[in-house]
């Protein structure tokens, strides 16, 4: 009985020389603490418990900031396509209207080659036809110009949310992760 009672001072006795050794030996605080932490029964179990939520903290928000600057990329990327887009909608639509004055000039000459007068008849309603559908192409090129606008900036629009939302939650994950090592330090 005297021999557990011995041990136990002298096990008490070495954690506390242990913590007084390390702070007058100038090896930091630190190590002081954990020292006196040791000696108090602090476990390598514990000091996983509390450190493995904190680094998942830091690689959430790491993660959660890679996500979004992807997110930013792809809307970056988004704009630059719809642009694109536009331009070729634009190169089409100035086609169309290439085609429909060749189309017009080649009539007129025609017309004018056999002596037939182009402001009545035949001549001036295929004018005012040609003029007609001309017309309609290109307004259906002005609205798929704008759609194509419309659809590319939302689309955009819609990825900056989500990198937004990605780094939020990103950050409220770390939170998360941080409040369990608060807990399980507490416990």
């Amino acid at each position: 009985m005297e021999t557990l009672a011995v041990l136990a001072a002298s096990s008490a006795a070495t954690g506390s020389m242990a913590t007084a050794a390390s702070a007058a030996a100038g090896i930091g605080g630190a190590a002081a603490a954990g020292a006196g932490a040791a000696a108090g029964g602090f476990s390598l179990f514990q000091a996983l418990s509390i450190g493995a939520p904190l680094l998942g903290a830091v690689f959430d928000v790491a993660a959660a900031n890679q996500e979004s600057a992807f997110l930013k990329s792809e809307a970056e990327f988004e704009r630059f396509n719809t642009t694109n887009q536009q331009i070729e909608n634009q190169r089409e639509s100035n086609d169309s209207l290439d085609v429909f004055l060749d189309t017009l000039a080649e009539q007129n000459v025609a017309f004018s080659g056999n002596g037939i007068d182009l402001a009545f008849g035949t001549p001036a309603a295929a004018a005012a036809d040609a003029a007609d559908t001309s017309a309609r192409e290109l307004d259906n090129f002005r609205r798929r110009g704008e759609v194509i606008g419309l659809t590319g900036r939302a689309r955009a629009r819609s990825l900056l949310i989500q990198a937004r939302q990605a780094r939020i939650g990103g950050i409220g994950k770390a939170i998360g992760g941080i409040a369990k090592a608060g807990i399980a330090a507490a416990a």
